[in-house]
């Protein structure tokens, strides 16, 4: 999955790879939200980055993921991984400013989870 950016003052479009390595049953791109944190730590000010999210409900083994990735060209993404096997990790996604401190939250359902199948726990036979 790319990014395009597509600048008004050019003809040029610049693509950014901001997701891979996951199978094809992935659901990769089930759901994808953006949301904006400011640069100078908060408060309303500064210009800010944004940023987007991409779910896999059913990558990493079934634990899903979501992929978070800023719009800035070559910037690092960061993937967070589902806690329970099958919880479908990443079904729902939403940003907003929960605190009040001019950042986007991120929130992730998992509507499947349950404690008791969580990776670190073992399940008898």
């Amino acid at each position: 999955m790319y990014v395009e950016h597509i600048k008004k003052t050019s003809t040029t479009r610049e693509k950014t790879l901001i997701h891979h390595g996951v199978g094809s049953h992935s659901l990769l791109g089930y759901t994808i939200t953006s949301g904006r944190t400011q640069r100078n730590g908060g408060g309303g000010g500064g210009s800010g980055n944004e940023y987007v999210a991409i779910s896999s409900p059913r990558s990493n083994g079934m634990f899903g993921s979501v992929l978070i990735n800023s719009l800035q060209l070559f910037s690092p993404a960061i993937r967070l991984v589902g806690e329970g096997f099958e919880s479908y990790f990443g079904y729902a996604l939403a940003t907003a400013d929960l605190d009040g401190d001019g950042d986007d939250e991120l929130l992730v359902g998992a509507p499947y989870f349950t404690p008791e199948f969580s990776s670190n726990e073992k399940v008898d036979k």
